[in-house]
């Protein structure tokens, strides 16, 4: 078994994840199902792409679909889409989604931002996305949801389970 690297801290957009030891290990339970990890394939995934590389043991492009790190485990980049050298799980939403104004604030998916005149992720996903998951456009995410089928898909034929339902 390949020695799998410990990723000793690891950051979502909402903060660092408070867990000490996150380890890029698949869970010895089954091989027949992949683990995907999906990142925002922008500046901020810097460490995660370094640990990915580690684990993986070859170099990274940013432009792949995904990676096979080890066993059972994909790490998968939010795609570039038309020209974009960078791409976050927020550009997949639909320009009325991403444009709601909440308490006259205007949704900023950066760090840094004016809280006065803006409101980040967290507020986006709790009070724009939940309440009307059922109305909103996620036809933009199609070229994301292809690439997790093609991770489900090369890996179901590697580890011998056939072809996923």
């Amino acid at each position: 078994m390949p020695e799998v690297p410990r990723v000793v801290q690891c950051r979502s957009g909402l903060g660092t994840i408070s867990e000490p030891d996150i380890v890029f290990r698949p869970p010895s339970m089954t091989q027949n199902m992949p683990v995907i990890i999906l990142f925002d394939n922008d500046d901020g995934a810097k460490g995660i792409r370094s640990a990915i590389k580690q684990a993986a043991k070859q170099p990274l492009k940013g432009t792949e679909p995904y990676v096979h790190v080890v066993r059972s485990l994909y790490a998968v980049p939010t795609p570039l889409v038309s020209e974009a050298t960078q791409s976050k799980i927020e550009d997949f939403f639909d320009e009325r989604t991403r444009d709601f104004e909440l308490g006259g604030k205007t949704f900023n998916d950066g760090n840094d931002f004016d809280t006065a005149r803006h409101y980040g992720k967290k507020l986006f996903a709790e009070h724009v996305v939940k309440p009307d998951v059922n109305s909103i456009d996620f036809s933009g995410f199609h070229p994301l949801l292809t690439v997790l089928e093609d991770v489900i898909r090369v890996h179901a034929q590697n580890s011998g389970g056939g072809t996923p339902p």
